[in-house]
């Protein structure tokens, strides 16, 4: 059995680099928020950043907080299991985009780029046209859940792409 007590003293060090609930909670009442942002030093945005370029600033810090974790001895099994959920959490919002013909931007919002998704993939995957298109460019690409995404890809068309559905549809394939 592996003992991750180093790996998870390690990340809770990480958790300075992050806000506070009270920090967040004070941030979401704050009407100058990327004002805020900027001063606390914990995102590289700048005082007029955009929201886009907040959210950039946001997955950047994201994927460097993750190469940090990746370089600690023991904590491959945990970054796994984030980047297996992180992968299922951006194919979810990338399929449910196409479905709807959402724009591109919009599919991206809030997606963290993993190992095996990356960021030049899922802006990829963000950009095609329908869902049956996302699912041919992961099988192309090499990803792990796209011949599994494929068996179901009809059934998705079928049914409201809410989150319930997603599940039950991804986990019959599990």
């Amino acid at each position: 059995m592996t003992d991750f007590s180093a790996v998870s003293a390690r990340a809770r060090g990480l958790k300075h680099h992050l806000f506070s609930k009270s920090e967040l909670e004070t941030l979401a009442g704050s009407e100058g928020l990327v004002r805020a942002l900027a001063h606390s030093g914990k995102l590289n945005v700048p005082e007029n950043a955009s929201a886009t370029e907040v959210e950039s600033s946001l997955q950047q810090t994201v994927a460097q907080l993750r190469k940090t974790l990746a370089r600690w001895e023991g904590a491959a099994p945990i970054l796994e299991v984030f980047d297996a959920r992180s992968d299922r959490r951006s194919l979810r919002a990338l399929l449910r985009g196409a479905l709807q013909s959402a724009p591109a931007e919009s599919r991206l919002a809030g997606l963290f780029a993993t190992p095996t998704l990356p960021a030049r993939l899922v802006a990829e995957l963000a950009n095609q046209p329908t869902l049956r298109d996302v699912v041919s460019h992961l099988i192309v690409s090499g990803h792990p859940d796209g011949p599994r995404l494929a068996t179901i890809a009809d059934a998705l068309v079928r049914v409201d792409l809410d989150d319930d559905a997603v599940t039950r549809a991804w986990d019959v394939q599990l």
